[in-house]
């Protein structure tokens, strides 16, 4: 952001009509629901306190956990009251994306599906399968969703640009 705070990105499958193919794009969260949330979180409602009670150990603790959360909602809420652009493929850039609508599989998996497909009327279903992936590049994209770098990270050098900005 302005300040050089970062905000992860929120994502979810769409179709990219520049890529021709389902890629990841921008999931961008709901104002109001932000701050609903950023409400509950604050108020230290029963529900927030159950659910991170979950994350709680030695390491952390829920004073902690609801401290840190309550900061990543607030920076959220700063990015998204500025955010100005409609949410964008990942992969190139563009807003000509369809979002997947997500729901979930008889045994409880997740699922996203494109219901018709805009150029041929058929369906696209991508289900959520566990894999390893030892991908190790990093992305940073502008206020508006647009990627800036590309960095590589090694245990040994850290992080080391691999395209230009």
């Amino acid at each position: 952001m302005h300040d050089g705070s970062k905000v992860s990105i929120q994502r979810t499958f769409v179709w990219c009509a520049t890529c021709r193919e389902v890629r990841w794009g921008e999931e961008l969260a709901d104002l109001v629901e932000l701050e609903r949330d950023f409400a509950a979180t604050s108020s230290k409602n029963p529900a927030v306190l159950e659910e991170l009670s979950f994350s709680v150990s030695r390491y952390q603790t829920l004073d902690e956990l609801l401290a840190s959360r309550t900061r990543e909602l607030e920076s959220r809420i700063a990015w998204r009251r500025i955010r100005t652009s409609p949410p964008r493929c990942l992969e190139c850039g563009s807003m000509e994306i369809t979002p997947l609508e997500r729901s979930e599989t008889r045994s409880g998996n997740e699922k996203w599906t494109l219901r018709e497909h805009t150029s041929c009327g058929g369906m696209i279903v991508v289900l959520e399968q566990m894999v390893l992936a030892l991908d190790r590049r990093w992305f940073l994209y502008t206020l508006e969703g647009e990627r800036r770098q590309t960095y590589e990270m090694y245990p040994h050098k850290g992080a080391v640009p691999i395209d230009g900005i």
